[in-house]
């Protein structure tokens, strides 16, 4: 099978435009001379926007000389361009800019081509708004439209005041000593004694003298 090499780079395929009334935004302007007149000219490139034509590319001429620069002047007034007295036009300032194409269809060779018949100004309308914010979302990365939501830090919670517990119950013997509610020996501020110290205590204490012991014998040895 035959092969041949095709450079489609910098090639563009093109939807073909319906006749009415389209949302246009200007692609391109460039200076160029009319090859059957030899005047100069702007060939401005749009495309629509929206609708069912929406991505379809439409053309138009504006030749520079006296006679013609009526649809010239009408056209920069309708896109918001200076458009009185002595201008110097910057093509670059047109890109971007929008308005209303009216389109209709004229035989060219045997066949329906789409032309702009005349402009009209962008309305400020719903449809307007919702063209410009359809160019803002393409434009705009989604990760730069997105809001970041605030985070609710949760009020702590008051804190609850702690109830004085009550000291304890402390309880003096006869023999001066104190003891807890649980019979537990403490000193007189409640604090528990250990054993040991009980012992110890207990220890301390001067052992009693012994009676004296007196029998029936007891003057036995005696003398009178």
């Amino acid at each position: 099978m035959a092969k041949i090499k095709i450079d489609f780079t910098g090639v563009e395929s093109f939807q073909k435009c319906e006749a009415g009334e389209h949302v246009v935004k200007i692609k391109k302007a460039v200076s160029e001379i009319a090859k059957s007149s030899g005047v100069d000219m702007i060939k401005v490139t749009f495309e629509v926007v929206k609708g069912n034509s929406e991505g379809a590319r439409l053309f138009d001429n504006f030749v520079l000389s006296e006679k013609a620069l009526w649809k010239l002047k009408g056209f920069l007034e309708t896109v918001g361009m200076e458009a009185d007295g002595k201008i110097s036009l910057d093509l670059d300032k047109l890109t971007g800019r929008m308005c209303i194409a009216n389109v209709k269809m004229e035989e060219y060779n045997g066949e329906d081509r789409p032309k702009i018949a005349d402009y009209k100004k962008l309305a400020n309308t719903e449809e307007e708004e919702d063209v410009f914010d359809e160019q803002e979302e393409e434009e705009t990365p989604p990760l730069a439209k997105e809001k970041k939501k605030a985070k609710k830090v949760p009020e702590p919670e008051p804190e609850e005041e702690e109830e004085e517990e009550d000291g304890p119950v402390i309880y003096e013997n006869e023999d001066g000593t104190f003891e807890l509610e649980d019979g537990t020996p403490c000193d007189e501020d409640g604090n528990p004694i250990k054993k040991k110290a009980k012992k110890k205590a207990e220890k301390e204490k001067p052992e009693p003298e012994p009676a004296d012991d007196w029998g029936d014998d007891g003057d036995a040895g005696w003398d009178d």
